[in-house]
């Protein structure tokens, strides 16, 4: 039997004598990982990048001719305390992610705590 999905997973035999607490202390470790980023990426999804990518294809294609354009924004909130963070959350009209989409996850967790460089975050 395998416990946990990380690289440090540890294989439990029938002879394996692990304690509950042993293993509620893992999980509750697994539970409390923090999200790790990686490199910066480079949005696929900008309107210049659309526009080339309908460029590449239409020459290639016969393909309806379209208008690109925006129709959503990537906008960071920063919720000066909990109220504002209720406030956020609360509304259903958006969708919303605790980390940055523009960068590779490096260690996915449940949690993610933002790094201050200077006057920008990421």
């Amino acid at each position: 039997m395998t416990l946990g999905c990380s690289k440090d997973a540890t294989i439990l035999t029938p002879s394996t004598n692990v304690s509950d607490q042993d293993l509620n202390a893992r999980k509750s470790a697994d539970l409390d990982r923090e999200t790790v980023l990686g490199k910066k990426l480079q949005n696929p999804y900008t309107v210049e990048v659309m526009k080339r990518a309908y460029k590449s294809i239409e020459k290639e294609n016969q393909v309806q001719k379209i208008d690109i354009k925006s129709n959503f924004l990537y906008i960071r909130f920063l919720p000066k305390d909990s109220v504002e963070y209720r406030r956020i959350n609360s509304d259903d009209s958006f969708e919303l992610f605790s980390y940055p989409l523009d960068y590779e996850i490096s260690v996915k967790g449940n949690k993610y705590k933002v790094r201050w460089s200077g006057l920008a975050a990421h």
